[in-house]
């Protein structure tokens, strides 16, 4: 009986030391990859303020309490909508726009009377060093938050440097629906990258109105037209799932255009086929009225941005696509929208590189902004699309 009790105490015991063991083999191997993960996802995180505030949860500092303004209304007769914005002189009528009490500062645009020098090229100034992806993990970021964090920001979400006179204007063109986690977020992430770049930059946020089939061209193509009115030199057509990788990656202007949204990490960092121009796509504003903007014929989800492709080629120009050492890209995962036609899809890109001269930016009937709202972090304009065609409607 002894016996038995000694050899089943033994067993326990040996029992006992292989999960120490193993439990200590899963310590180690938790600690290293910590130490090797987390520098890596969370590296240069506090240029990315509001997000950062989201970790430390900082006491002392609370967001200002929302009030209600009165803001006026100005009616642009060239392009036939109203614009709701602080700014203008009072009309006869008002509307009223939730905003924060919060000024943004001014030294970027009015200048003291100094002579500036221009800003250093892109190449000069020798950006680089990888983004802490691990921030996009957190969703309940707020705009508010990401109007504190950055209140050097104008009105409209425009920024220039104030020790240089910036070699490019761009306009950051966003397509949305129905994504405001993903917006807030990429609005934070962009702004610190577009300041290292010396770029004098705004953001247009372009929602399509109503909840019929999204039609993502027609609304960008609405967005450049406004972009014009802002007197941009390039635009920069940007995914809001899209968030680049590398403090190096390039948003100045282009001198033929450039897809910027190429390697993408859903995507293995591969370039599937030559003419794909998704995701984010820089172009110079004469170049994209040479191409005629991008096609009005595509409903629901996917063509246009292979279009847009074909239509850059059929010009001759060359695709650029930057070092894919450097520009790469995270996509947030979200719902994608449904393929409702996808014979017609395949159909109008079969002649894509010869219907481009009359399908696209010269249909200004296919689109009608009908309400600009200068927000602080971005110009936000609705676009009516109209009805989309019967055969794009899915069937029952």
């Amino acid at each position: 009986m002894c016996i038995t009790r000694m050899r089943f105490a033994s067993i326990q015991i040996g029992i006992l030391k292989k999960i120490l063991i193993l439990f200590g083999i899963f310590v180690f191997f938790y600690l290293f990859l910590v130490n090797l993960y987390i520098p890596k996802y969370f590296s240069n995180s506090a240029d990315h303020i509001a997000l950062v505030n989201k970790i430390t949860s900082r006491q002392n500092e609370n967001i200002e309490d929302i009030v209600d303004e009165k803001d006026h209304i100005k009616y642009n007769y060239n392009l036939n909508y109203w614009i709701f914005s602080p700014s203008y002189q009072q009309t006869d009528e008002t509307i009223i726009k939730k905003t924060t009490k919060h000024t943004p500062k001014t030294e970027n645009s009015k200048h003291k009377k100094v002579h500036l020098r221009n800003c250093l090229p892109l190449d000069a100034l020798n950006i680089t060093g990888k983004i802490g992806q691990g921030l996009l993990l957190l969703d309940e970021l707020t705009i508010e938050e990401v109007q504190l964090a950055h209140q050097d920001i104008n009105i409209g979400g425009s920024w220039k440097p104030n020790d240089c006179i910036s070699l490019h204007k761009i306009a950051i063109i966003i397509p949305y629906r129905d994504r405001e986690s993903h917006l807030t977020r990429l609005i934070d992430f962009l702004i610190p990258i577009l300041q290292k770049q010396k770029l004098d930059f705004r953001f247009i946020v372009s929602e399509q109105t109503g909840d019929d089939l999204f039609n993502k061209g027609r609304i960008m193509n609405a967005a450049f037209v406004y972009a014009e009115t802002l007197k941009v030199d390039c635009v920069i057509f940007h995914d809001v799932d899209m968030f680049p990788q590398d403090y190096g990656t390039p948003y100045n202007c282009p001198k033929t255009p450039r897809h910027l949204g190429a390697y993408v990490n859903n995507l293995g960092y591969q370039l599937w086929y030559p003419e794909i121009a998704g995701g984010v796509l820089v172009i110079n504003t004469n170049d994209y009225r040479k191409i005629n903007g991008y096609s009005n014929m595509y409903w629901a989800w996917g063509g246009e941005d292979d279009d847009m492709g074909k239509r850059i080629m059929s010009n001759n120009y060359t695709i650029e696509r930057p070092n894919p050492n450097i520009a790469t890209f995270s996509m947030l995962k979200h719902t994608k929208r449904k393929r409702t036609a996808p014979k017609l899809i395949y159909d109008l890109l079969k002649n894509a590189g010869e219907r481009w001269p009359i399908d696209g930016l010269n249909e200004t009937n296919k689109w009608q902004i009908e309400k600009v709202i200068i927000e602080p972090l971005y110009h936000h304009i609705y676009v009516n699309v109209f009805e989309p065609p019967k055969e794009w409607k899915p069937t029952v």
